[in-house]
């Protein structure tokens, strides 16, 4: 056990280590933070506690700076710290975030190094799957960087984690290709654990002649490079050997030599197992005076030990909760800064994006403009073709793939959250699985809208579809947003809440929302004017009184109808010329048309809104209420004034009433009749 004084002169030794003079010379902050993430990791198993300080201190600085780097190494320093402590939890937590930050800045090294040291913390706990798996994610990225000592030192930690499942022949496998790395790199530190691992395997399985070569092999390896601790253990080995091929005088001096070079570095735990086993040679031998003493060594030592520690822990236990709750402040303060820089950033790109969304708005708003006040005479409104807007998004999946690449590029020009800090890889893949989810939803949203939107007559209203729409739609793209993020966005120290994703999908939705109003609004208002043109033709009151020839274009069309329900197989066939009117009836629609000369009604399981798209051919039919379709060619006057004005239909028993937002000339054409 070394001293408080001797402790206290070590300390003072490592603080006069070439790095720290290097590091009170250091120009910048990233320089300090590297040298002192070498200056952890150099010392971090002889001094812990000084150690844990110098990683603090390069994980503020490189908060501070957005160094990535020393950020990963100070959380990977820290979890090690933490995991030599037996504090596993911790260190878990804290060689995560060492992997993470790897990987938003691409340090294939460190999130090796990260993914290694976790998988030692699970062996540490006997939790052989998982150690296994983290080994051999470890694997893979130092086969990539072809890195041959580090991939013999995952081959081996994975024989280890195989050996602790008694699965001996895979652990074999993987002892055997670390060693051929090692005799091909003629590092005798590496072959010594290769054939020490060999040799442990050999002797579980009882092959005790390969078990003594192999074990032999590493006993002198560690003599020639006075590897004490290696001396000790291989010693021990060799002990447990001989006694299970009954050679106890040879396993006896095996032992006692365990436990002298045990002595020499204070590895207690191997003088205690050693202890043991002596006491159990002896013990087949017949000599129990020898085996009672050596059981006794072994019981006070187990004492000492275990005061020892108790000591240790109550004397930290007053300083624990004080540390770890300076920690913990530490830890929540270095992520509110982090996240305060990414919300600062993040502002300031929405804070553009919504500069050019009002700058679209006002484009598209004079260009509505302008374009509307071209629209001067019957002819030019005839002659408007469908806007190159109608061409390109007829198709639903047209109109789905445009919304899904918007918000991709709003989330690649924003940036929100942790989206920027993510490695390019990451944020593509990102970025191209929530445009797909996106562009699938949407398709879907369009088809069962499109269904539904003639069964319910509060579905009619146009302003209604769009607003049904556009809430579906902005859950359903928040709700995306929120299980792709959690798949790709690994840092579970930023919470990222569905209100905060909803707020910033309405954001983005502000423009498309405001693109499909403006489209619907334009196109309404055009096929509001063509139907004018055509009614006026049909009462033979077009502005150059040309008159037209009605049983000619009786003759040229096809003046059957069919009203067919979307539920039920019901349908009515009838001329166009017997047709008065339709009533909207809550789900149902009553249609008024004449039969043998007498007035009928029948309904229809049918929205008017259906019954007004099945009968859009036909430009006489017009809406002239939400209630009411009308055969424009039937009515006969317009009663009541501009309170409330009425048409008067042929043979029709009442009145129908129009909207004030009927077209007025439609209404002074019936009053000059």
């Amino acid at each position: 056990m070394i001293s408080d004084k001797s402790n206290s002169q070590n300390i003072q030794d490592l603080e006069k280590d070439n790095i720290v003079q290097q590091i009170i010379s250091a120009e910048s902050d990233t320089l300090k933070a590297k040298l002192l993430n070498s200056l952890c990791f150099k010392y971090r198993n002889s001094f812990p506690k000084q150690s844990e300080k110098y990683a603090n201190i390069a994980l503020d600085l490189s908060i501070k700076n957005n160094y990535k780097s020393g950020m990963s190494n100070a959380y990977n320093n820290i979890g090690v710290i933490y995991k030599n402590k037996g504090e596993f939890e911790t260190a878990l937590k804290f060689l995560l975030c060492s992997y993470q930050t790897a990987e938003l800045s691409n340090d294939k090294k460190l999130q090796s190094s990260s993914l290694s040291n976790i998988g030692s913390i699970y062996q540490a706990k006997g939790l052989f799957d998982n150690s296994i798996y983290y080994y051999k994610k470890s694997l893979e990225i130092e086969r990539k960087l072809n890195d041959k000592s580090q991939i013999s030192i995952r081959l081996y930690n994975i024989g280890v984690s195989y050996e602790s499942k008694k699965n001996f022949d895979l652990a074999e496998n993987f002892y055997n290709e670390s060693l051929k790395i090692e005799e091909n790199a003629k590092n005798k530190v590496g072959i010594y654990f290769a054939y020490y691992g060999l040799g442990g395997i050999a002797l579980k399985k009882k092959d005790y002649k390969n078990a003594e070569i192999k074990l032999s092999e590493a006993l002198k390896i560690a003599k020639e490079l006075n590897e004490i601790s290696g001396l000790a253990i291989v010693s021990h080995e060799l002990g447990i050997l001989n006694r299970e091929i009954k050679d106890y005088p040879k396993s006896l001096e095996f032992f006692k030599s365990s436990i002298e070079n045990a002595e020499k570095i204070e590895l207690n735990s191997q003088k205690l197992d050693s202890y043991k086993e002596i006491a159990a040679t002896y013990n087949a031998l017949g000599d129990f005076k020898n085996a009672f003493l050596f059981q006794q060594n072994y019981s006070n030592l187990y004492e000492r030990i275990n005061n020892l520690n108790l000591n240790n822990k109550i004397s930290e236990l007053q300083s624990t909760f004080q540390r770890k709750q300076a920690e913990q402040e530490n830890f929540i303060l270095t992520q509110e800064q982090r996240k305060q820089e990414l919300v600062s950033g993040y502002n300031y790109n929405i804070r553009n994006f919504l500069i050019i969304i009002i700058i679209l708005v006002l484009i598209i708003t004079f260009s509505r403009a302008r374009k509307l006040n071209e629209i001067t005479s019957d002819t030019a409104i005839a002659s408007k073709k469908p806007s190159i807007w109608n061409r390109l998004f007829e198709k639903d999946w047209k109109k789905s793939l445009a919304i899904s690449i918007y918000f991709v590029l709003f989330f690649l020009f924003a940036q929100p959250y942790i989206i920027s800090e993510m490695s390019f890889l990451s944020k593509a893949l990102f970025l191209i699985s929530y445009g797909f989810s996106i562009f699938i939803i949407l398709f879907l949203v369009f088809k069962i809208n499109y269904k539904i939107q003639f069964r319910y007559s509060f579905l009619e209203n146009i302003i209604n579809q769009i607003a049904i729409f556009g809430v579906n739609s902005i859950l359903l793209i928040t709700i995306i947003g929120k299980i792709t993020l959690y798949y790709f966005i690994a840092d579970n120290t930023i919470n990222i809440k569905f209100l905060d994703i909803l707020t910033e999908v309405i954001i983005a939705s502000m423009l498309p929302l405001f693109l499909i109003l403006f489209l619907f609004e334009r196109n309404l208002f055009v096929e509001q004017q063509i139907k004018i043109i055509e009614l006026k033709k049909i009462k033979n009151l077009t502005p150059d009184n040309e008159q037209l020839d009605i049983k000619q274009t009786v003759e040229n069309e096809n003046r059957q109808i069919i009203i067919k329900s979307e539920i039920l197989k019901q349908k009515i066939s009838l001329n166009i010329e017997d047709l008065l009117c339709v009533e909207a009836n809550d789900n149902y629609s009553a249609v008024f048309y004449l039969k043998n000369n007498q007035i009928t009604k029948e309904l229809i399981r049918i929205t008017l809104k259906g019954v007004e798209n099945q009968l859009s051919e036909f430009n006489e039919i017009i809406r002239c209420h939400k209630s009411y379709l009308i055969n424009y060619s039937k009515v006969i006057k317009v009663s009541g004034n501009s309170q409330e004005y009425k048409f008067i239909m042929t043979n029709l028993g009442f009145e129908i009433p129009i909207s004030r937002k009927f077209p007025k000339e439609l209404i002074d054409l019936q009053k000059e009749k």
